[in-house]
């Protein structure tokens, strides 16, 4: 079985669209809009396509019109475009987006998968980078899965732990790691891929200039999209 993971798509259709792998299963693990031009889209294409999906922290912000905690290189980001995305939402978008749940557990392929967008134990905000192995150990202790898959930090990375396998896919849509390619995963068998692909970045910034979002931040938008840094 092909999986696909997907993270952190942020209103970045021209990414999203870019994401052309064959797939028997996709799964999705949160922050589907907010700074980006293209929520609407981005949703309905993973409602179409999606087997099993999380709510992530922009997620929960959008629909709750709520603080999405983020660091504060960003949070002023997320206020600023916040207001955008729950204007150009439709209803049953902004419904979907209210019924994700906050984790799921699936079975796919053989294997278990926890599936949560931050953290196991704080599955909206906490930020745990690969190198936190001790942090890790203990997230993962009273989990009965195969596979933990958790997004977040825009930051792609796997690793095996104790006989469990973390995935973090990275982010499709504002890739911070110093690589502005959208970012994604495949797990395959035993088999996990992280893939990098360029796509349309100019025409991504060009439909955020076109918002009425403020000037200063579509600037910040677009210097985070073009150097994959925030």
């Amino acid at each position: 079985m092909r999986i696909l993971v997907l993270s952190d798509i942020h209103g970045n259709y021209e990414a999203l669209k870019a994401v052309d792998e064959k797939f028997d299963a996709l799964l999705c693990l949160g922050d589907i809009a907010d700074y980006g031009p293209a929520p609407e889209e981005c949703i309905e294409w993973i409602r179409g396509r999606a087997h099993s999906i999380v709510r992530g922290n922009h997620d929960n912000a959008v629909v709750k019109n709520a603080d999405c905690n983020c660091s504060d290189k960003t949070i002023h980001l997320s206020i600023a475009t916040r207001e955008y995305t729950r204007n150009v939402l439709s209803k049953s978008s902004m419904e979907y987006l209210g019924s994700l749940p906050l984790s799921q557990n699936v079975e796919l392929g053989g294997n278990r998968i926890h599936m949560v967008h931050a953290a196991p134990s704080d599955p909206l905000f906490k930020y745990l980078q690969a190198d936190k192995i001790e942090e890790w150990q203990s997230e993962i202790e009273d989990i009965d899965a195969d596979i933990i898959l958790a997004g977040h930090t825009h930051i792609p990375f796997f690793m095996h732990v104790k006989d469990k396998l973390i995935l973090n896919p990275g982010s499709v849509g504002q890739p911070r790691d110093g690589d502005p390619r959208l970012s994604y995963a495949l797990i395959e068998g035993n088999s996990v891929i992280l893939k990098r692909k360029e796509y349309n970045i100019r025409k991504t910034i060009d439909a955020i200039c076109r918002t009425p979002i403020a000037p200063e931040v579509t600037e910040q938008l677009a210097g985070i999209l073009k150097t994959g840094r925030v």
